[in-house]
């Protein structure tokens, strides 16, 4: 008994930790075939030249100059020339939804009595392809890889700001 319970916890850190993605903070995206009719801009993640701390929020517009972040309800102004590295994330990927499954469909597997033998490899290589592919979906594009005019598509506004707005109207998602 003692070692299904250390074969089920190897399972589990192997389907867990075995692909990182790359994600922003929950609900701050939207799933990834609502992404042509969602309103609202990619998570994004600056880094400045003169600072070391990490900048994120939903990526507003860019300016003439200047990018525009909305930061806890806030929108803020951050020099292009200043801004070091950044990435956008477009929407969170499924994997580690896909590695419960995978792991509940395993366990699942004891109903089989000794067809265990067989179900439970054919879980794990099918839950192992399914959350290696997903995790490697790209979700992000990266500054300086990528320049400003690719990654202001995905931005709340990509034609800058609309005539008359007040940044103080403007709401994040909830």
């Amino acid at each position: 008994m003692r070692t299904n319970r250390i074969i089920y916890l190897i399972v589990l850190f192997l389907i867990f930790g075995s692909c990182y993605t790359v994600q922003a903070p929950r609900r701050s995206v939207p799933k990834r075939l609502d992404i042509s009719t969602d309103a609202f801009g990619g998570w994004i993640f600056l880094n400045n030249y003169d600072s070391e701390a990490e900048i994120q929020g939903e990526f507003i517009t860019i300016g003439t100059d200047s990018l525009y972040i909305m930061v806890d309800g806030q929108v803020l102004a951050h020099d292009l020339d200043d801004i070091d590295k950044a990435r956008v994330v477009l929407f969170n990927t499924n994997n580690s939804a896909y590695a419960i499954w995978t792991f509940l469909g395993f366990i699942s597997t004891i109903s089989n009595g000794y067809f265990l033998v067989f179900t439970g490899p054919m879980w794990l290589i099918t839950g192992a392809a399914v959350n290696s592919g997903e995790a490697k979906r790209i979700n992000y594009f990266d500054y300086p890889s990528y320049d400003w005019e690719e990654l202001i598509k995905y931005a709340r506004f990509p034609q800058g700001f609309p005539e008359g707005i007040n940044l103080m109207d403007l709401r994040p998602r909830t």
